[in-house]
């Protein structure tokens, strides 16, 4: 659930800031909302090397599926 909050949140980011911005704040955001969630961390050390916040999506989406299995 936690997953799905974070992504209806990025997307919204994504639609009311430049992309800049909202890289910046999915970034920050992203840390916080993936801790505890089993293989956050991995997506916690891309995240910051990343410049695409379509690409950070993605990366939540595919750990979201890597969680319901």
């Amino acid at each position: 659930m936690r997953i799905d909050a974070t992504l209806r949140f990025f997307h919204i980011l994504l639609e009311l800031l430049e992309p800049r911005e909202a890289l910046h704040k999915i970034k920050k955001i992203g840390a916080w909302f993936t801790k505890g969630i089993p293989g956050g961390n991995g997506f916690r050390q891309n995240l910051h090397a990343c410049d695409d916040p379509l690409v950070l999506i993605a990366a939540l989406e595919a750990l979201k599926e890597q969680n319901a299995a």
